[in-house]
């Protein structure tokens, strides 16, 4: 009796495991086939866009010569400066030139320049000295050139000049460039202070009626 009981409990549990079996089976083919499958679309690959590359079309160039603009001519006309009469007998020749000054004024001139120079003071002159730096306040450089002159353009009689003034701490220099041939560079040194080469008086009114009797070989 209790191997009866026994074979049917085998039973039981083999059939009970048999059901779980089944039913394991039937929830594994229904879920295979309630699971949607995916449907990957590619993506399209975009078509590319070709490039259009425009080349401009060069401007044509007139074959008739190009004008020649007219050159415009300023002419600057210099500031003419009041001359005051001097009694100017004395004359002093150089290369190409004649300059009338002072009869009361002493001249200086070199033996190793065209040079020369003017003592207003003493009137006394010295002539053919071997000449370095300046020794009276009235310094004349002979030239063939403006360079290291600026300043004001003015006429002084009929001679254009370039007219500046230098301010230093021991001396103001007034200078007058001629623009002839030869160029005469004048400077007039005014000092109070008893500078060499220098004067307190400003001989400008002198200088300018001496350069209003200039003579020259022309004017540049």
């Amino acid at each position: 009796m209790s191997r009866q009981i026994i074979v049917i409990i085998l039973i039981i549990i083999a059939v009970i495991i048999f059901l779980i079996i089944i039913g394991f089976l039937i929830s594994f083919i229904f879920r295979a086939v309630s699971t949607p499958t995916a449907v990957v679309t590619p993506t399209p690959t975009p078509t590319s866009i070709p490039t259009v590359i425009t080349t401009p079309t060069p401007t044509p160039i007139s074959s008739a010569p190009i004008p020649t603009p007219t050159p415009q001519i300023i002419v600057v006309t210099p500031t003419p400066v009041p001359v005051t009469t001097f009694n100017l007998v004395k004359t002093v020749t150089g290369p190409g030139f004649t300059l009338n000054y002072p009869a009361n004024w002493g001249l200086l001139t070199c033996n190793n320049s065209p040079n020369f120079e003017f003592d207003p003071a003493t009137g006394i002159d010295q002539l053919n000295v071997i000449c370095g730096t300046a020794q009276k306040p009235i310094t004349v450089i002979v030239d063939n050139s403006l360079a290291g002159c600026d300043g004001t353009t003015v006429s002084i009689g009929s001679i254009p000049t370039l007219k500046s003034t230098t301010v230093t701490p021991n001396f103001t220099q007034n200078l007058w460039c001629t623009n002839t041939n030869p160029v005469l560079k004048i400077t007039n040194r005014v000092s109070t202070t008893g500078f060499p080469a220098s004067s307190p008086i400003d001989y400008t009114p002198e200088i300018e009626s001496m350069i209003s009797t200039l003579r020259t070989s022309t004017i540049v």
